[in-house]
């Protein structure tokens, strides 16, 4: 009753119930790639499904319900996504309490980052050689690494040595090549799982391959006639190198005592000329030499010198 005496009724205060939405990762990524996802609501739902709810960035599933106002469910990222703006929500509207009143929505937001970063690894020299023994390796990465030495890499045919940061995404290093090595597989690589980006997901390996050849090659000079004299005026002179020399002509030969005709490639690696003793010489000091430095081999690695020396006797 009111001070009038008059009995009045009271009416009923409508309240809106509330949802809110959280989850237990901010950062679902490559190696935890779900995360358990709580509602909680201020009055008990007279239903709630995954109907009710939208995720980006992933899907919910195994829905829950732990208490008459709170539920979970599992949220799975997309692979090969990566947003800062996942979410997970309620919608508005679509779930009510008891008394008949529409919920609010709500929702949560977080990261999913599901794809796997690189390296991309680089060197500014395919042959790696005596005249050049060193080269600059480059590691290009997708995403910036939490921190990156040479502990993540590995190297075959030499060592690495000066890695500098050129940008967030970019390091070098020099690659040195071992002493008297030779091999088309020389390599540089980074270690998969070594190195991870800012969310926590481990980087893929990357490597390059080349060839590495320290080697100085030789030659090693013979003739057939170790006494060349007025009776055998000629010797037959062989060349044989340890590789074949990309071009070997007369030019790259010295004669004392005599000259040297008829240069003939026998294989790859051998040749042949003929030695004429000079008329009135007679000397033990007569020699046969190549040039050091004047041919090389493929790989680009000059060659030796080599001398051979014989006797050139009575050649009047």
């Amino acid at each position: 009753r009111d001070v009038t005496g008059v009995q009045t009724c009271a009416l009923p205060i409508s309240i809106t119930p509330t949802a809110s939405v959280s989850i237990s990762s901010n950062d679902v990524n490559v190696a935890n790639n779900t995360a358990t996802v709580t509602f909680n609501f201020s009055e008990a739902p007279t239903s709630f499904t995954l109907a009710d709810t939208t995720s980006v960035g992933g899907t919910l599933t195994n829905l829950k319900m732990v208490s008459a106002t709170q539920y979970t469910a599992t949220f799975a990222a997309a692979a090969n996504t990566s947003t800062s703006a996942a979410s997970v929500s309620v919608v508005s509207g679509s779930w009510q309490e008891n008394n008949g009143n529409a919920g609010t929505g709500a929702s949560t937001t977080f990261v999913v980052d599901t794809i796997t970063p690189t390296v991309v690894v680089s060197i500014n020299s395919a042959d790696v050689n005596v005249a050049h023994n060193t080269a600059t390796v480059t590691f290009n990465f997708s995403e910036a690494p939490n921190s990156f030495s040479l502990a993540d890499t590995s190297a075959v045919g030499g060592t690495l040595s000066n890695l500098k940061k050129v940008s967030a995404t970019q390091y070098t290093a020099t690659f040195t090549a071992v002493a008297n090595t030779s091999t088309s597989a020389a390599f540089v690589g980074v270690t998969a799982g070594s190195w991870q980006e800012g969310n926590g997901n481990a980087g893929a390996a990357g490597s390059t391959t080349f060839t590495v050849d320290t080697v100085t090659p030789s030659v090693a000079v013979t003739t057939s006639n170790a006494d060349v004299n007025l009776a055998h005026g000629t010797s037959t002179v062989t060349f044989t190198f340890s590789e074949a020399p990309t071009s070997f002509t007369l030019a790259d030969t010295a004669a004392v005592g005599g000259t040297l005709s008829n240069l003939h490639q026998v294989s790859a690696t051998q040749y042949t000329a003929t030695y004429t003793g000079i008329a009135g010489i007679d000397s033990n000091a007569a020699s046969i030499s190549v040039l050091s430095g004047s041919w090389q081999e493929n790989n680009g690695n000059p060659g030796t010198g080599t001398t051979t020396t014989f006797t050139v006797g009575a050649m009047v």
